[in-house]
């Protein structure tokens, strides 16, 4: 007989399929897609985006989980990054405003 495992992969790959539909649903209320492009659009780069952010939030507590210096670098960082991705989404308007409501 084999031995039960204490730890089951598929349980972990539930939860980001879960995430990853989360992610794409956020997509789509967000972007409000008016063609199919629009739809292939959300549908790709929420998710990618969200999933990503999530895995680099969980490698920076995870290394730098006790210092406040870091925690505090992290928050800086957090919002140079937001403040950069809302500037790009401002400059890409005009060529996909075509696609999103």
């Amino acid at each position: 007989m084999r031995p039960v495992p204490l730890h089951s992969p598929w349980r972990d790959r539930r939860h980001r399929l879960y995430a990853l539909l989360v992610w794409m649903l956020v997509g789509l209320l967000l972007t409000r897609p008016q063609t199919q492009t629009g739809v292939f659009i959300a549908l790709g780069v929420f998710p990618l985006l969200g999933i990503l952010a999530l895995l680099l939030h969980r490698w920076w507590i995870n290394r730098f989980a006790r210092s406040n210096l870091m925690h505090a670098i992290y928050v800086g960082l957090v919002m140079l990054v937001s403040g950069g991705v809302f500037e790009a989404i401002q400059l890409l308007r005009p060529y996909l405003g075509e696609h999103f409501l």
